[in-house]
């Protein structure tokens, strides 16, 4: 995963650097604020970032219902929602990272990466 996960760094760093690509931190999205948005010419991709802390429940339902409203009123149907786990004694990262894609009740598609 280490690789993969390199080659995404650098692909996203090609991509921001490059004279199509822009990123926005806490991009606004009309009144609320997407924790990450990457456009490259046409392309706009939607990132939230939700962390998973202990006596607190899974961050994935409310994630995809916040990422949703934002990619809608983005006007894409697309976008990448990462949890990162920091309850106490979990497996080591690279057994614990996983993605999946998953759909909104609006039909967009979310990757769901959990690390």
């Amino acid at each position: 995963m280490e690789v993969e996960l390199s080659n995404a760094n650098m692909q996203l760093d090609a991509i921001c650097a490059s004279p199509k690509g822009r990123s926005f931190a806490n991009a606004a999205a009309l009144r609320d604020r997407m924790d990450l948005c990457l456009k490259y010419g046409n392309l706009t991709l939607g990132i939230e970032l939700k962390v998973w802390h202990n006596k607190k429940g899974d961050p994935l339902n409310s994630g995809l219902e916040q990422l949703d409203s934002y990619l809608a009123r983005l006007g894409v149907n697309f976008g990448w929602l990462i949890i990162f786990d920091r309850r106490f004694n979990l497996p080591s990262i690279e057994e614990r990272l996983t993605t999946q894609v998953t759909t909104t009740k609006n039909g967009r598609s979310i990757t769901v990466v959990r690390a």
